[in-house]
């Protein structure tokens, strides 16, 4: 039998996961598309950031607001260019090209933090990408 810790820990988790997407359905039940999914994730940002914000909160200078104004257009234009390459391609098409987001994690990564990977993380990244490759290679099927 599950305890009642356990039992609670599904609960709110479910409970986490499900109020703020059934608010976003609820909120634009007639919108499809780009609109739902951009209020989707607005929504699901605000619930699981405001407590942390209301804590963590400084008033970021100048500077900041520009950085937080650029990384917002990037982001936005690259989320508009993958949805486009959905619609217009096979999702399994596209699959090794995501593979390149690691490539730019570890530039940013190094660029901004000044972390380098280690030897174990570049030996996990080119695995990664060598199973992208294989999957993208294309095979030759026998037919029987």
């Amino acid at each position: 039998m599950d305890d009642g810790g356990h039992a609670l820990e599904r609960e709110s988790r479910a409970l986490l996961h499900g109020v703020p997407v059934a608010a976003a359905q609820g909120v634009t039940f007639l919108e499809t598309g780009l609109a739902l999914f951009i209020r989707q994730g607005a929504l699901m940002g605000v619930v699981l950031l405001a407590p942390a914000m209301l804590v963590l909160w400084r008033n970021p200078d100048l500077l900041t607001w520009g950085l937080v104004v650029i990384y917002t257009l990037l982001q936005t234009a690259a989320l508009l260019c993958l949805a486009g390459a959905v619609r217009r391609a096979e999702v399994s098409a596209l699959a090794p090209w995501h593979y390149a987001r690691i490539g730019f994690a570890l530039a940013l990564d190094a660029a901004m933090f000044d972390r380098w990977p280690g030897l174990w993380a570049l030996a996990g990244c080119l695995l990664i990408a060598a199973g992208g490759l294989v999957l993208a290679w294309p095979s030759k099927k026998s037919n029987p």
